[in-house]
């Protein structure tokens, strides 16, 4: 079932997207209409609040700067998270900068579209590979 769906997947990335003379991607999303800043800001606080992977983080990560011993290590824990937060902000807003600029430009547009036919070409090849690898023997 696995190798199925890799197949699956490699097979919709590389037919799905349009060849890049048909349709200039850059211009489909300037007609769209903008989002607001906040809705923008609400679905990647969103994204963050539910991705487990954020929440294993500070839970290995924080409490190594917290003492045992220590009172009040909710308080310390979450002025920690604050802390971090605030100091990632201008490295965020860098990366947003760095994003928007870069979306602007054709040349990385056509990059993208080769790095998306590449991916397809790796999914069925892990789907193929999946298919011929020997069950181990219980």
């Amino acid at each position: 079932m696995g190798a199925t769906y890799l197949v699956y997947i490699g097979l919709r990335i590389l037919f799905d997207r349009a060849p890049e003379g048909d349709s200039n991607i850059v211009a489909i999303a300037q007609s769209l209409p903008p989002k607001s800043l906040f809705n923008v800001f609400v679905g990647g606080f969103w994204t963050n609040v539910l991705n487990p992977k954020v929440a294993l983080f500070f839970l290995a990560f924080l409490p190594q700067f917290i003492r045992a011993d220590a009172e009040g290590k909710s308080t310390a824990f979450l002025l920690l998270g604050i802390l971090f937060n605030l100091s990632s902000v201008p490295i965020n807003i860098g990366w947003a900068i760095a994003a928007a600029w870069m979306a602007k430009r054709e040349s990385v547009q056509r990059g993208m579209y080769w790095l998306d036919k590449t991916a397809g070409c790796i999914f069925i090849c892990f789907g193929i590979r999946l298919v011929l690898t020997e069950r181990p023997t219980p």
